[in-house]
């Protein structure tokens, strides 16, 4: 008796086959029998030896945006039939929609779901202009930008991101080939469906760059944007940022510290994270004249002065890493020494990054 498990699949699924009790590991064939979506062969595609199912990227931008209301995104139902020595066995199995795999995306909470916008495809030349959703802590997700649209904003990657109020808003960033960074801001306050610009050419705002952080600081109704550092433009290289902007609105913006060597806060830096506590803000580790960090800064005045907190923290040097306050503890999260040594560790201070103590090690 030849049968076939049933089950879900997100980027690929491994059928298992059976003839008489035994999997079958090659030998067999298989072919799409029905599905409900139109999608072709060359969107799903079996292996015949180890009968693993893939799915391409044209696959889910096919699928249709589900009400942001849902707590669970598109599917479609896909039927494989199997054929091993003149017997037939078929089964059926949902695609979940997800985003595709990308790095230098950004993500934000908003109403306690989960974003995640746009970000470098894996062949790191090709940038995306999607926005996803997930409202059950990132178990599944829904496109947000409709089937075939995609964001207005020219960056593809690498730009700061926050919620001040319920607006979404993105900073700076990069359009690849040829490389440009941007000074823009730009604004979503429907969730990501649609984005507006919220600077223009006449509006008093920081540099054109990459790679900086962003936090809110303030109460409610109160609360203001800050923008940290970054990576910039000089001639026909780049250089790192320690300013500090503020803007209550995403339009019009105004340096609180500016870059001039004051000898009050961190030196120019790319690549680090921010976090707040409160009004207190603290500016992590990072890329510091294209080396690793490991130090710590804070700021009680919204970025005006700076006190350092750690010269050398617990965790090693990283950049590209993420950073979280809650609870008044200050977590860090994975990135990379390098781009080849990548951390999974997870870090947590107590004590406002003056210590650092290893909550989840490297595997």
């Amino acid at each position: 008796m030849l049968v076939s498990t049933n089950g879900n699949a997100t980027q690929s699924f491994t059928n298992t086959l059976l003839n008489n009790g035994a999997p079958v590991t090659s030998g067999a064939s298989y072919r799409i029998s029905a599905n409900s979506g139109g999608y072709t062969p060359e969107e799903i595609s079996v292996d015949p030896a180890t009968g693993e199912i893939t799915f391409t990227k044209a696959l889910y931008d096919k699928m249709t945006p589900s009400d942001l209301t849902q707590p669970t995104g598109p599917t479609a139902l896909i039927t494989i039939e199997a054929t091993y020595q003149g017997k037939t066995a078929s089964y059926a199995f949902t695609v979940t929609d997800h985003f595709s795999p990308r790095d230098l995306h950004t993500s934000v909470v908003l109403d306690g779901a989960l974003y995640v916008i746009a970000g470098r495809e894996t062949d790191a030349t090709t940038g995306r202009d999607d926005v996803w959703r997930s409202a059950d802590r990132g178990v599944s997700w829904s496109r947000v930008t409709p089937t075939g649209a995609s964001v207005p904003f020219p960056m593809d990657y690498d730009f700061a991101s926050a919620v001040l109020g319920t607006t979404i808003y993105i900073m700076g960033g990069i359009q690849f080939g040829p490389i440009t960074r941007y000074d823009e801001v730009w604004q979503s306050t429907d969730r990501g469906v649609t984005w507006t610009q919220a600077t223009n050419a006449t509006d008093p705002k920081f540099s054109a760059r990459s790679a900086a952080a962003a936090v809110v600081l303030g109460s409610a109704g109160a609360a203001k944007l800050y923008v940290i550092g970054g990576n910039t433009t000089r001639g026909a290289g780049t250089s790192g940022l320690d300013d500090v902007w503020e803007s209550g609105d995403g339009t019009s913006w105004t340096q609180v510290n500016a870059s001039a060597a004051s000898g009050d806060k961190f030196a120019a830096r790319k690549e680090h994270s921010a976090a707040a506590v409160g009004d207190t803000v603290y500016v992590i580790a990072g890329d510091q004249g294209g080396g690793a960090r490991r130090d710590v800064w804070t700021s009680g005045d919204k970025g005006a002065t700076w006190t350092q907190a750690a010269r050398n923290a617990e965790f090693p040097a990283r950049r590209n890493h993420a950073s979280a306050a809650q609870g008044g503890v200050l977590y860090v999260i994975g990135g990379g020494e390098g781009y080849t040594r990548l951390f999974n560790d997870v870090w947590k201070s107590t004590d406002g990054g003056r210590s650092w103590v290893n909550v989840h090690k490297n595997p």
